[in-house]
């Protein structure tokens, strides 16, 4: 009897291929494994390195980019620069603005400086004050120093991106507190027919916020005996058509009476935030010497520059000057018509 032996560990029989265990699998990848991921690894390397080059010598070298764009020519790249007359030149050439322009019949002031303008001077443009709900009326034709807005510009939000006339007065801004007196005193008549100091009142500043750059807010504040944000809106109201078209409605319908006591609207206006660029203020009447210092404690820390108008009379004017002078504004006196 034969015996038979067992097969080898490892042994398939005749013709078979020999199997590899399976942890001789793992060490081969174990010993192959980091040379391949080397490769790779510096491979992507120099890829990366070449691009690198490749885009550094497109942008900084500007071989190529001059070839391209310049008849191939070679050689750095050119920054165009333009003086602030030809961008000026450019931009009207092509219809807009580069930025608000001067107010040309607007008078210049130093803060605190005294500037006289008769109303005659701004345009009374008729007797007859016409619909203000329309624009103004015959009253806001010529009056002020004109449209200043120039379309829509390209102004922009903040201290230096706008301006405002009121009375002739420039401002710079983007946003502008209209503090106006609304006392009985502004009842009385100009001498042009039936014409009034609030009239004349009503067509500037219905002039004066027709013609902000529609990015700009304002605000208007009335003062009499007591002080009140025009028609309740106590807040910035932005300067766009249906902003506008409510400022003359509103406008429209103000009343002259009561006594002359601004310092509640100066706390109404001090109050919003944003804080305004510039403050108009303006008032045919005389107040108390107190207020002077207590405006200027308001605007200690913001130093927003106050430009004050006296209309028609001077009863105000010592007060007007310090105020303007203390915050950086202007002062100015319109006298009424042919005065």
């Amino acid at each position: 009897m034969e015996r038979q032996t067992q097969p080898e560990p490892g042994w398939a029989g005749p013709g078979a291929q020999a199997a590899v265990p399976p942890r001789d699998w793992k060490r081969a990848i174990m010993r192959w494994a980091p040379p391949v991921l080397l490769g790779a690894t510096g491979l992507s390397l120099l890829i990366h390195l070449t691009m690198g080059v490749v885009a550094a010598f497109i942008l900084v070298g500007g071989g190529i980019i001059g070839q391209a764009g310049g008849g191939g020519q070679s050689g750095p790249i050119g920054v165009a620069v333009m003086t602030e007359a030809e961008f000026g030149s450019v931009m009207q050439a092509a219809g807009l603005n580069a930025d608000t322009p001067a107010v040309s019949d607007a008078p210049t002031a130093l803060p605190g400086q005294e500037v006289d303008i008769a109303v005659s001077d701004v345009g009374l443009g008729g007797a007859d004050s016409g619909s203000l709900a329309d624009g103004g009326g015959a009253l806001t034709s010529g009056f002020g120093a004109g449209d200043i807005s120039g379309g829509p510009g390209l102004g922009g939000s903040g201290s230096g991106g706008g301006a405002a006339s009121f009375f002739g007065v420039e401002a710079r801004g983007n946003r502008f507190a209209y503090i106006v007196d609304i006392s009985g005193s502004m009842d009385i008549g100009v001498g042009v027919g039936d014409v009034k100091r609030i009239d004349l009142l009503k067509t500037e500043l219905a002039k004066s916020i027709g013609a902000l750059l529609e990015n700009a807010y304002f605000f208007v504040a009335l003062f009499s005996t007591d002080a009140r944000p025009m028609g309740n809106r106590a807040e910035w109201v932005l300067a766009s058509d249906a902003g506008k078209a409510w400022a003359r409605r509103t406008v429209s319908l103000i009343i002259a009476d009561g006594a002359t006591e601004p310092i509640n609207a100066f706390k109404i206006v001090f109050r919003m935030r944003p804080r305004p660029d510039a403050i108009y203020f303006m008032t045919d009447g005389e107040f108390l010497q107190d207020y002077v210092k207590d405006i200027a404690k308001m605007n200690a820390e913001w130093r927003i520059p106050i430009h004050c108008i006296t209309f028609i009379s001077r009863e105000g004017e010592a007060n007007m000057k310090k105020i303007a002078e203390e915050s950086g504004g202007t002062y100015v006196h319109v006298a009424g018509p042919g005065k």
